[in-house]
């Protein structure tokens, strides 16, 4: 079990320079303050700085208990809101797509992704709208149903990470890509011509 917590955590950590900068998992929210610390993550634990980020920055509260139970398998549900929350800000009012990370995807996208979100708010059973939003814009499919509660795999993390990449960045880079491409093609017709010309103009054909 810690093994796989473990995995799971570096993961998070990884991607911390993109997309998701809490490394840990969520269970149901509480209204325990951003500032607490919670008694079963003493400052020596490995993973106490990733964790009081997430919770400082509103990502992951623990459990009713008060507790963060970090050595409990992650579950696929918690993973799956603690990765939409950490795209979310409630700079609207209520808890949404920060629009950081909405401006990352086409506008034809975009309208999609806002449609087909229900909302970031624990309902019944408490990951049910998570869910919901993940299945209509088809970060998931039906691999976990009727096991929302059990432990996620390191590839279902990974794939399920994988496809949030590619509808908040993915774009950009095949945009890059394709504008480098056209780049090395300009740049090399471009020297192309100019051998040709220069050859041309050195030939004994020239000016006949």
């Amino acid at each position: 079990m810690l093994k796989r917590n473990y995995v799971v955590y570096v993961m998070f950590i990884v991607m911390a320079g993109f997309l998701f900068p809490v490394p840990a998992a969520s269970g149901q929210s509480t209204d325990q303050q951003a500032n607490t610390g919670f008694p079963d993550v003493p400052s020596t634990h490995w993973a106490y700085e990733a964790i009081q980020t997430g919770v400082e920055r509103g990502y992951i509260k623990g459990f009713p208990d008060g507790t963060f139970r970090p050595n409990d398998p992650v579950t696929a549900a918690q993973f799956i809101k603690m990765a939409f929350m950490s795209l979310t800000d409630d700079s609207r009012g209520f808890v949404f797509w920060s629009e950081k990370y909405l401006n990352m995807v086409p506008d034809w996208r975009r309208a999609r992704l806002v449609q087909d979100t229900a909302n970031f708010e624990d309902g019944t059973p408490w990951y049910k709208n998570y869910i919901e939003t993940a299945k209509n814009n088809a970060f998931i499919h039906d691999e976990f149903d009727g096991r929302f509660d059990e432990p996620i795999t390191r590839e279902q993390a990974a794939k399920f990470i994988s496809k949030l990449d590619t509808i908040f960045r993915g774009h950009h880079v095949r945009e890059y890509s394709m504008l480098a491409g056209a780049q090395l093609v300009q740049g090399f017709l471009t020297r192309w011509t100019s051998i040709c010309r220069n050859m041309w103009e050195t030939s004994p054909f020239a000016g006949s």
